[in-house]
């Protein structure tokens, strides 16, 4: 199956699961994060200290905020606010102080991607990650007590190798941010410990067997791929915004 074939397969898939109209029968759900779990883009990183989405639909419906208004977001966390704001045609502005998160939300709000780009750089990290080999003493330098606790040397020597792959990879910053954030959405679901929400519990092993890291890599580009393709064909009207580090 070709890597068009997988990324309109998926898009399919998300399109039939998310609806991003606003639902304000249940709003039990809207202090939580809960929601975005399953909405394109939102889900890509699950942020503990994040909300509903539809609150903010429900939010910007309510006040009659509309495309000639300014949405600002002191405390943009993971950009809940703004990526709904952008969505529906209205200009906004974010600030995050955490380097990381602010990382984050600037990927997240990105959508100018040119896909041969990502599919041609998921390749050449594939191949180079193959070529990578770290010994488990090497690991135990390289990584704290609570991450080699979290993962199998199996399945944290294929992380290294990927992150290690990518940075042999000549990417322009937005490239960069873009595989780097696919690789950190993934550490939850590999990791060979229950992982709770923010926390993890490395005393508690999950069951099941060694995940397949690359093609779970794989898949979660492709999902990111499909959300931004998505969330393009739902867009109102294009909004311009801006995310500052504060």
């Amino acid at each position: 199956m070709s890597d068009t074939t997988e990324l309109f397969n998926l898009f399919k898939t998300e399109r039939s699961m998310v609806s991003l109209k606003p639902k304000i029968k249940n709003n039990s759900n809207w202090g939580t994060f809960k929601d975005s779990l399953r909405a394109p883009v939102h889900s890509w990183f699950p942020y503990p200290a994040g909300f509903s989405y539809k609150a903010v639909e429900h939010a910007i419906q309510k006040f009659s905020i509309n495309q000639f208004d300014v949405v600002y977001d002191p405390f943009c966390g993971s950009g809940t606010t703004n990526i709904v704001a952008n969505q529906l045609g209205i200009n906004s502005i974010g600030v995050e102080a955490h380097p990381f998160i602010y990382l984050v939300v600037k990927t997240k709000m990105y959508s100018s991607y040119d896909y041969n780009i990502i599919f041609d750089g998921l390749k050449k990290i594939e191949n180079i990650s193959r070529q990578i080999v770290i010994s488990q003493e090497e690991l135990t330098r390289e990584f704290p007590e609570l991450v080699l606790k979290c993962f199998s040397g199996k399945t944290l020597g294929s992380l290294y190798s990927l992150r290690e792959a990518m940075k042999k990879v000549n990417f322009s910053e937005v490239y960069a941010n873009f595989f780097n954030l696919a690789l950190t959405c993934i550490l939850r679901p590999a990791a060979n410990v229950g992982t709770g929400w923010p926390y993890i519990a490395p005393n508690k092993k999950k069951n099941g067997g060694e995940k397949n890291i690359s093609e779970l890599f794989k898949k979660m580009v492709f999902k990111m791929c499909a959300d931004i393709q998505l969330m393009k064909q739902k867009r109102a009207v294009d909004a311009w915004y801006r995310i500052y580090r504060g």
